[in-house]
């Protein structure tokens, strides 16, 4: 498809004085950025609004949306004194929703090709622009308590997450069928090899009728038609808005994706990235980019109501995700709260490997600082107490080593909660902790019976229980346990149908549960299959009526 002339990228993030930040929207094609307003303005309405100190908030400005968080000493990510605001336009949320007879004549005649020439494209934009990236990223992102060097490999590494072959990868595997690739039913109506018999009635009007069966055969053939997609996304990561946007690129899907506060940087760089790429091709046209604070009713009824959209997909708690489930009138996608696990086996104790393993161990367990759904949560250790403790020493030297090559001081709410749980939940747990009271860097505790896993703070906590054998994890895992690292190796083809049948999604070897590939399945889905309508259709059959 023809593309206009490349512009240069648009400013991604405004700063102004007194820690204003003003970040630019997406909707349908228009980059969007909010009016000028001052700190002072902003400080008083938060005041009036009640947001709590050193907490961050969100808050309205009459047509601007407005996160307030405090600005974060960049070596003990301690809260400097400052504030800043990220200030957002309030989105119209009518202008959000799309027409279908406008999208069939164009984004979804879009040849699938012209898709990854886009996304190509964007990929370009931002590597010709990285200092530009990278700088608002550590602009919006001064009040996060990730380490800043990881954040710095986040919006380095952005490009790369934009990989044509490995979207068309993802495209063919997940939806092609019978030997035909993905990408063929994107674009249009694929016969299908399959007999299709006349039905019963069909069958009943030849006597009716009198007309004798029909000579021509019938030709199935089917289509993955895409959808009008709204997609809710969480904070546990900055990258989840990123994945949903190129699910919905893949699909050729007429998307709203929702940033979450957390997240809001990543959103801005591809919202001024796609603009800069060609604010009227059809993917840009029919994408919007935008934030709200979670339950404004007065957007969400208008998103959630019958008819704007074929699908809506919500990652977040299990609040968030039980809201929109009771509102949404679409076809809902739902990324539940999940956790992930690692198995420990008695060979971690042979010889001299205990510490590698506890390496291996620490790598799944901090998964975007403990917060992503696959990240580690409770290691399961085959052998007696001893072991089990012998285990737990050998995890905390090697968060200990973490802890000073990526130095984060726990949050006061993360703080508290370990208070509570030592008085409480864990109050018979063997404790194992580096740093000094209160100041804890990271903790490590075996606990001797089963563990709530819903009050972990996910704070550089790694709850430890012993098992006699590795199956014997079965009955305390569920659907919620997204991924399980297991040590050895060799182990895994004796646990994996088992872990399976408990409703794990991915087992792979101790160490390596970041890992993915195109097309990989997510919470036990094939998404971009469910991202899309299949519509079948056919040819030829019929009755050979008789002639007057």
């Amino acid at each position: 498809m023809a593309r206009a002339s490349r512009s240069p990228i648009p400013e991604i993030a405004i700063a102004e004085t007194g820690g204003v930040v003003r970040l630019p929207s997406l909707v349908k094609g228009e980059l969007i950025y909010p009016r000028a307003v001052s700190a002072g303005e902003l400080s008083a309405t938060a005041r009036i609004a009640g947001v709590r100190p050193g907490v961050p908030s969100s808050f309205r400005f009459d047509d601007l949306h407005v996160i307030r968080e405090p600005v974060l000493d960049p070596e003990s990510l301690a809260f400097a004194g400052e504030w800043r605001f990220l200030v957002l336009a309030r989105p119209e949320p009518q202008r959000l929703v799309e027409d279908p007879a406008e999208l069939a004549r164009s984004l979804f005649a879009l040849p699938f090709q012209d898709v990854l020439d886009f996304v190509a494209e964007l990929r370009e934009v931002l590597r010709g622009h990285r200092d530009a990236v990278a700088a608002a990223g550590r602009r919006i992102e001064v009040g996060s308590r990730v380490d800043p060097r990881l954040l710095a490999l986040v919006f380095d590494l952005l490009p790369g997450f934009l990989d044509p072959v490995a979207l068309g990868e993802a495209v063919d595997r997940e939806l092609g069928s019978g030997g035909v690739p993905g990408r063929r039913f994107l674009d249009g109506w694929v016969e299908v090899d399959a007999g299709a018999p006349r039905g019963m009635t069909a069958r009943m009007a030849d006597d009716v009728f009198r007309a004798p069966a029909a000579a021509a055969p019938f030709r199935p053939s089917l289509r993955a038609v895409p959808t009008r997609q709204l997609h809710i996304t969480a904070g546990n990561s900055p990258l989840v808005p990123v994945l949903s946007l190129l699910r919905g690129l893949a699909t050729k899907g007429a998307c709203v994706v929702k940033s979450p506060a957390e997240a809001c940087a990543a959103s801005a760089i591809l919202a001024a990235g796609m603009h800069a790429v060609d604010p009227k091709h059809p993917i840009t046209r029919h994408t919007s980019l935008v934030y709200w604070p979670g339950g404004d009713r007065a957007i969400e009824d208008v998103l959630f109501a019958p008819g704007a959209f074929d699908r809506v997909v919500v990652w977040g708690s299990a609040e968030a995700v039980g809201s929109v489930r009771q509102r949404s009138q679409a076809k809902t996608l739902l990324f539940n709260p999940r956790y992930g696990l690692s198995l420990i086996g008695r060979e971690a104790f042979a010889g001299r490997r205990l510490p590698e393993v506890a390496a291996r161990a620490t790598i799944d367990t901090l998964i975007w600082e403990q917060r992503a759904c696959t990240a580690s949560l409770v290691h399961y250790v085959e052998g007696d107490e001893e072991a089990a403790l012998e285990y737990c020493r050998a995890v905390q030297a090697a968060l200990a080593r973490w802890d000073t090559a990526l130095p984060r001081l726990l949050p006061r709410a993360a703080i508290g909660r370990l208070r509570l749980l030592r008085r409480g939940e864990l109050m018979n747990g063997t404790w194992f902790e580096n740093g000094v009271p209160p100041h804890v860097t990271s903790a490590v505790v075996y606990a001797p019976r089963p563990f709530d896993l819903k009050l972990h703070p996910m704070s550089r906590l790694i709850v430890v229980r012993r098992l006699d054998r590795l199956e014997d994890v079965v009955p305390f895992l569920s659907s919620a346990a997204s991924a399980a690292g297991v040590f050895p190796e060799e182990a895994i083809p004796r646990l994996r149908d088992l872990l399976a049948a408990a409703g794990v999604s991915n087992v792979f070897p101790l160490g390596e549960c970041e890992r993915g590939y195109p097309g990989i399945p997510h919470d036990g889905m094939r998404t971009l299959s469910e991202l899309v309508n299949w519509t079948s259709s056919g040819a030829g059959g019929g009755i050979e009526w008789p002639r007057p």
